[in-house]
């Protein structure tokens, strides 16, 4: 009977005070119950979206209160001065330009542009020198042929040099100076072909070496026997 009276009250009320008189004293009221955590949905029992679900735009109103944000100020653009360049190399203006704009939208700082600069020229510097150096190399190449060259080398170079430059000015008269700067700004006058060529033709307009004087007391030719090899020398009766 007992346990009936607890189960009645605790189903029926909680903290009950006034009891029947001889019944038990009533239990105290029991602590409020946490709530049990909701259980989590399910995955399998939530169908997806509708692929075409058409949802309206959020209408979600900004905080009150708070400042909307202002816009970004736009960067003052990058100005450069005037890049170095190597003496002797000339950059394009117009490609000189577009990579300065580009350098500006990049924001690329002046010292950074000019190392920059300072690659490209170096390249185009070498590329500039490449043919002038190979130039440079060949007549110095010739010019050695031509001093060990057996025939207008050696010990009689500089005789066998003089012959032709004077044969060249006899044959040619006053275009010879034309022809000798021709010679030296197309680099033929090292070449020993052409050198070959040219003392060949013109050592016969050279003058011959100079003949040394006779001894003294040595009967010398008259100017008839000069031109008539045949006429007898001076004393032999004639002189006529």
């Amino acid at each position: 009977m007992h346990n009936l009276i607890r189960r009645w009250i605790l189903l029926e009320g909680e903290g009950a005070t006034d009891a029947p008189a001889g019944s038990a004293t009533a239990a105290p009221p029991s602590p409020t119950a946490t709530p049990a955590p909701s259980p989590a949905p399910d995955p399998g029992l939530t169908p997806p979206e509708s692929l075409l679900n058409d949802k309206p735009e959020s209408t979600e109103k900004p905080e009150e209160g708070k400042k909307p944000e202002e816009p970004a100020k736009p960067e003052e653009p990058i100005t450069y001065e005037a890049f170095k360049l190597p003496d002797g190399v000339t950059l394009d203006e117009a490609k000189l330009g577009d990579f300065t704009k580009l350098a500006a939208e990049a924001r690329i700082p002046q010292d950074v542009a000019q190392k920059l600069v300072d690659l490209y020229s170096s390249d185009l510097k070498a590329i500039q020198d490449a043919p002038m150096r190979a130039w440079t190399e060949m007549q110095n190449k010739w010019q050695e042929q031509v001093r060990n060259d057996p025939e207008i080398g050696g010990k009689n170079l500089d005789k066998n040099l003089a012959a032709t430059k004077t044969g060249l000015k006899n044959l040619l008269g006053e275009g010879a100076d034309k022809f000798f700067e021709a010679l030296n700004i197309t680099g033929a006058g090292n070449n020993p072909e052409i050198i070959r060529g040219l003392f060949k033709a013109a050592s016969a307009h050279a003058p011959a070496s100079p003949v040394a004087g006779s001894p003294a007391g040595l009967s010398q030719k008259t100017a008839g026997a000069t031109l008539y090899p045949g006429m007898a020398a001076p004393g032999k009766g004639n002189e006529g």
